[in-house]
């Protein structure tokens, strides 16, 4: 949000659990871990689950060793920008239309 990129070390004083997943696929093989993970990430909005692709045709690519830094950069990123987008703008407006109020 304020153009800083993130990566999955910011990740650890937001969410410890979810920060050890994305080092556990960093530092292990994925094949062993027994991950089948593609390019999406999951948004759970009032009990609905949408997913979404975190680069174009993400659906169809799957992660893998190769690619698993840019995978886990790209779910940091969706996970603390892009999948509370809009409750921050929701917050931003709330805060504006309180100061323009008074």
């Amino acid at each position: 949000m304020l153009g800083i990129k993130v990566n999955h070390s910011d990740m650890q004083s937001i969410d410890p659990d979810y920060f050890k997943n994305l080092k556990m696929i960093l530092d292990y093989n994925l094949d062993d871990l027994g991950l089948e993970l593609t390019m999406t990430a999951e948004n759970e909005t009032f009990g609905r689950i949408e997913v979404v692709d975190l680069i174009p045709n993400g659906k169809k690519i799957p992660v893998n060793d190769t690619n698993k830094k840019q995978y886990v950069q790209l779910m940091c990123h969706h996970k603390m920008t892009t999948a509370i987008k809009k409750q921050v703008s929701e917050e931003d407006e709330k805060i504006l239309m309180r100061a323009t109020a008074n």
